[in-house]
């Protein structure tokens, strides 16, 4: 988040209410919070009509930066998560690319086609006779950094050389 909106100092998790990776997802970035000196607060929606009201307790918490975590409602409405972050003038964060061509400042992952890419091969294994309990647990290999230009710009951002370079894609 620092990396692309170095003023942040205080970020909101927004989660799903109801995906049950969530909690433990949100536990792992209070702690790099605390590393970083960044307080972290929760916001969680979990339904379209939360999504607004969520922003304006984020608004309220006086963070002045939001990270989305991964989430097929949240992914379903990524426009209106942009929306809602634009408005509030906060600078966002996920995991997709998805996230990010729907508006969303930034986001960085895994990158998903690599992984589906994988997940295909341990199919055909499997289809094969290869037993799932014998195979090797894989981590992604490929992490992708993508960054919105025109979010950034309307946010009044100005993004490093340094990022710009790390990124796969600006978006513009």
């Amino acid at each position: 988040m620092r990396a692309v909106a170095p003023k942040v100092s205080r970020v909101a998790v927004l989660l799903q209410s109801t995906n049950p990776a969530h909690p433990s997802l949100f536990l792992r970035i209070m702690t790099a919070g605390q590393k970083a000196r960044i307080p972290v607060v929760v916001a969680q929606a979990g339904s379209i009509e939360e999504i607004g009201r969520e922003f304006a307790v984020i608004t309220k918490e006086l963070a002045n930066g939001v990270i989305v975590l991964g989430d097929p409602l949240f992914l379903q409405e990524a426009r209106l998560l942009a929306d809602q972050a634009l408005r509030h003038r906060l600078p966002s964060i996920s995991i997709a690319r998805e996230f990010v061509e729907a508006g969303l400042l930034a986001s960085y992952g895994a990158n998903l086609k690599d992984n589906f890419r994988r997940a295909a091969t341990f199919v055909d294994r499997i289809l094969k006779g290869a037993k799932p309990a014998e195979m090797p647990i894989e981590q992604p290999t490929r992490y992708s950094l993508v960054i919105n230009g025109k979010t950034a710009k309307g946010l009044g951002l100005t993004l490093s050389p340094a990022i710009v370079r790390q990124a796969e894609e600006v978006i513009q």
